[in-house]
């Protein structure tokens, strides 16, 4: 599922749902588990526009910049911008949030539509193996299997935490 809207007078659109991600850098510790294109849970505005020197840019999608390494002094840091704690359910709840502005943009019909949405989205987060509603929003085990969806989490705490 992608939900691309605008804020009133916001130059970028909000990317709410999930989207795509493609990284950059196939062999990085922090995919490790992680298909080379798989869906992650998006919400926000903001898009970074440069990174700082030592930085290596990781993933992106048609949004742009998903994720990056920096390197700053003697210390490694990894940044994504999409969310791979937000659940189903947590993105539900961003759409209805955001109702006026996925109405307005015609992503939704109408409030009717959007509660149908949120419905499904939080039906999915309490049975993510239910194939009929994954296939309904595109999205495999990026975002249904806690094990794929949570491995940036998880290979942070291996790689660069507990090491």
């Amino acid at each position: 599922m992608e939900l691309i809207a605008r804020e009133r007078g916001e130059p970028q659109p909000v990317e709410l749902g999930s989207q795509r991600i493609i990284h950059q850098v196939r062999d990085h510790a922090m995919f490790l588990g992680k298909p080379e294109v798989f869906e992650a849970c998006t919400v926000h505005v903001d898009t970074v526009e440069s990174l700082p020197a030592g930085s290596t840019p990781l993933a992106h999608n048609d949004m742009g910049l998903q994720a990056a390494e920096i390197k700053l002094k003697k210390g490694t840091f990894w940044g994504v911008q999409y969310h791979p704690e937000f659940s189903c359910a947590e993105i539900a709840a961003m759409a209805r949030r955001y109702a006026d502005v996925l109405i307005r943009d015609g992503l939704v019909k109408d409030q009717v539509e959007l509660d149908a949405l949120a419905a499904d989205l939080v039906a999915l987060n309490d049975k993510p193996d239910d194939a009929r509603l994954a296939w309904r929003f595109g999205v495999g085990p990026a975002i249904t299997d806690p094990g794929i969806k949570l491995a940036e989490l998880r290979n942070w705490l291996d790689k660069q935490v507990l090491r």
